[in-house]
């Protein structure tokens, strides 16, 4: 699959052969996301408020890379 089949998709076309580096990312991110989670179930706010942050920038970082400026 590529460009060809989502024409229009928001993924820059960098996505389509980079299979390891969307699997990787995908797999920090649920790492990240678990420890959020865990924060929160243990009702944890200082712990909580930490992992916002490492959160986003994983979740940014995905976006960074593969994902199309949106246009105004």
């Amino acid at each position: 699959s590529g460009v060809e089949a989502r024409p229009k998709s928001a993924a820059k076309a960098t996505i389509w052969p980079a299979a390891a580096g969307i699997t990787a990312a995908s797999t920090a991110l649920r790492t990240e996301i678990t420890t959020l989670a865990a924060f929160a179930v243990a009702g944890d706010w200082a712990g909580l408020r930490a992992q916002v942050r490492p959160t986003g920038a994983t979740c940014n970082g995905c976006h960074d890379k593969y994902r199309l400026e949106k246009k105004s």
